[in-house]
């Protein structure tokens, strides 16, 4: 019975993530994946917000790149520098306080996604301007 005892008690602590009951559960995606698909969860540690770190290249005109997951509050709504693939960028941490309050689509990727839009139709009616005419 003692043995019983112990191990409920050690699974019990196991599965607590912050006093009070499980911790607070984000959306998790890396750099270079797609945070689009916001399938990947992560439960944060005591301390810790859901996040979302947008990052602009300091090379590469109108490149960023976005990461969601846990960050420390202390670090939260604050700006700072990161490498990627060995090239710095500028980066924003940003932190919301509840369960899965980090799951927006970025605006920059709506906005890149909507210029790529209007770049493709602009160059369909070019060509189909052409052949008509």
């Amino acid at each position: 019975m003692e043995m019983e005892t112990h191990l409920i008690m050690q699974h019990h602590s196991l599965c607590q993530d912050v006093p009070g009951g499980g911790g607070l559960r984000c959306y998790k995606c890396s750099f270079g994946q797609s945070c689009s698909d916001l399938d990947s969860l992560v439960t944060c540690g005591e301390g810790e917000r859901c996040s979302t770190t947008r990052a602009l290249s300091d090379y590469k005109v109108h490149e960023s790149i976005v990461a969601k997951g846990c960050l420390l509050a202390a670090k939260c709504n604050s700006q700072g520098k990161l490498a990627y693939y060995s090239n710095p960028f500028r980066a924003t941490y940003s932190c919301c306080n509840s369960n899965y309050c980090n799951n927006g689509v970025s605006r920059a990727a709506l906005v890149l996604h909507s210029h790529r839009f209007l770049l493709f139709m602009a160059t369909f009616l070019a060509i189909l301007s052409a052949t008509i005419s």
